[in-house]
């Protein structure tokens, strides 16, 4: 009750210009306007020790009455469409840390078949260095074998009690979308797919400190997010030439 009654404190000084802070259950938000629009800016974290957004999340919604969560941070580039500086808005993300070994008949080797929540498989014979072959007929060159990707579990207000959803690609808000897609210039742009858009991006912090390339934002992208990282060329090659998606989040 004593977090419910400070924050309470700082909502009724929103109408003030500048920026306000208060500490709650351990985090720092900010309380401020943008373009005439009460904004909470807070610091999610990093890790599942944290529930990551969660936790966050939870605690604005307890005490504040929050209309949307945009949420943003670092992320990488799974082909080289893209380059550092760049921002991107992606409209779909995949949980690529959803796998599972898969196993023979028997139990014994990771080389079964696909599951029927599994959308994909990663064979690890190929990917050894150096290549070789299979060391002869029924056995794999391997001893990973391949793993499956599968499908969240999505339970939602309007589904059924314990009935989850199958859900692959989580969809980003579609008026958020729309909304970010006010930015741009071009009059050709007709729909919220791959495109730039013409917001301008600094391309040098000083006279010295510069981007190799001029930033650009880019609204419309498929996007993926693990709980765990991994950091590797070859499974952001698989999941591009797999899943289509161009931004790679190495951890949660």
């Amino acid at each position: 009750m004593k977090d419910k009654a400070n924050l309470a404190d700082v909502l009724n000084e929103r109408n003030d210009i500048g920026s306000i802070t208060s500490g709650c259950r351990g985090r720092r938000f900010r309380v401020g306007k943008v373009r005439g629009k009460s904004v909470i800016y807070v610091r999610w974290g990093i890790g599942l020790v944290n529930a990551a957004a969660a936790a966050a999340a939870q605690q604005m919604l307890d005490v504040f009455k929050i209309i949307r969560v945009v949420h943003f941070r670092i992320a990488g580039n799974a082909n080289n469409s893209k380059s550092i500086g760049d921002v991107t808005i992606p409209k779909q993300y995949f949980n690529c840390g959803l796998w599972d070994w898969l196993l023979d008949d028997c139990g014994k080797k990771p080389n079964g078949t696909l599951g029927t929540s599994d959308k994909a498989h990663l064979e690890f014979g190929n990917y050894n260095l150096p290549k070789g072959e299979a060391k002869g007929e029924g056995e794999v060159n391997n001893e990973l074998g391949r793993m499956g990707y599968s499908t969240e579990q999505f339970f939602s207000e309007s589904g059924k009690p314990n009935n989850p959803q199958s859900l692959l690609w989580a969809e980003i808000n579609f008026n958020l979308l729309k909304f970010a897609s006010n930015l741009e210039e071009s009059p050709n742009a007709k729909s919220i797919s791959l495109y730039c858009v013409g917001m301008e991006l600094e391309q040098c912090l000083n006279s010295s400190e510069c981007l190799p390339k001029k930033p650009k934002l880019v609204l419309g992208l498929k996007g993926s997010t693990p709980n765990t990282c991994v950091d590797n060329a070859a499974c952001r090659a698989f999941l591009f030439k797999t899943f289509h998606l161009l931004i790679w989040r190495a951890q949660l």
